[in-house]
């Protein structure tokens, strides 16, 4: 069962009654055009787009309260909707709303065990397969980004990992965490846990990356698969064995020389290699001996393995 920490979905706007004073109208040429409800803690936006008969809904899973540490799923779906209801902001038809909307965004999360942050982010940075069409920042403290290099918005797909625990930390969340019931337990579970947050931000992306021909609530919520993986297996080379290194050779030590000139940063590196080699260099090939090597620079990092830290089993 697949868990997301967000949600943005679209329904009718028939699907929403008694909306409150809360609700800010955008009015033109005497007719109002949209009404819109912002909240930020828990994060909840509402938009009734009156032109289009649409409804629009963003909301995370904080908007579960101490059931947050399960995220968004197929079984506690009706309680994000009932839990809006009980704001009293709005009333909405939560039947209806479940049966009908369509997912227009979502982010696809996994909460794993993990004492050390800097591994993870040290390998992926270290693994890209090709810099050119994956691009590796840096989030946060420890944390990374995974970004394809594409021109179009619906195509772009953004991998996040991160210290959960940390992040929950900060001082934006401490007036949330303080009107938890269960504020200890949660804080408790996210000790350890690295996030993984992929964000799809079209629906193009979420057929294609979570394997359904319609992205209605129901299809979305009841997909299997693990999307995540499948990123980093894209993104992602496989790690040399500590076996198949022995000692530095002289050719190692003219590509250390090479890595040290642009920082062991093998995006520069393969900027600089993409402009000393003709466009016909396979330049996965070509750079594959950089990223060995600095593999072995980085032996005191245990390699990770993507499947078993992302097994089904949270």
């Amino acid at each position: 069962m697949l868990c997301f920490d967000k949600l943005m979905i679209k329904t009718s706007i028939n699907n929403i009654s008694d909306i409150g004073d809360d609700f800010v109208a955008n009015i033109k040429n005497d007719v109002i055009i949209s009404h819109r409800y912002k909240q930020e803690m828990p994060l909840l936006k509402i938009r009734l787009e009156h032109g289009h008969d649409e409804l629009i809904i963003e909301f995370t899973s904080k908007l579960l309260g101490d059931d947050m540490i399960y995220l968004i799923n197929q079984s506690n779906i009706r309680q994000c909707l009932d839990n809006i209801n009980a704001l009293g902001c709005c009333h909405l038809a939560v039947d209806a709303i479940l049966n009908e909307a369509e997912v227009l965004r979502c982010d696809v999360t996994r909460d794993v065990l993990c004492s050390d942050i800097s591994k993870i982010s040290n390998h992926v940075a270290t693994h890209i397969k090709n810099n050119k069409k994956w691009v590796c920042k840096q989030y946060q403290q420890n944390g990374v980004v995974l970004e394809n290099v594409v021109s179009t918005a619906r195509c772009k797909k953004r991998l996040t990992i991160y210290d959960k625990h940390k992040e929950l930390s900060k001082s934006r969340n401490r007036d949330y965490l303080n009107g938890l019931s269960a504020k200890s337990v949660v804080e408790d579970f996210y000790k350890d846990k690295i996030r993984f947050e992929l964000n799809l931000n079209s629906k193009e992306q979420i057929r294609k990356n979570l394997n359904v021909e319609e992205t209605t609530l129901v299809k979305v919520l009841a997909a299997c698969g693990n999307p995540i993986l499948n990123i980093l297996d894209e993104v992602l080379c496989q790690p040399v064995s500590c076996e198949e290194i022995q000692g530095l050779s002289l050719r190692d030590y003219e590509r250390l020389a090479f890595l040290r000139e642009h920082d062991n940063d093998l995006q520069k590196v393969e900027m600089k290699v993409r402009s000393l080699v003709s466009c016909n260099t396979s330049i996965n090939k070509t750079m594959k001996p950089y990223r060995e090597l600095l593999g072995r620079l980085n032996q005191n990092i245990s390699v990770i393995s993507f499947p078993a830290l992302l097994k089904e089993s949270a």
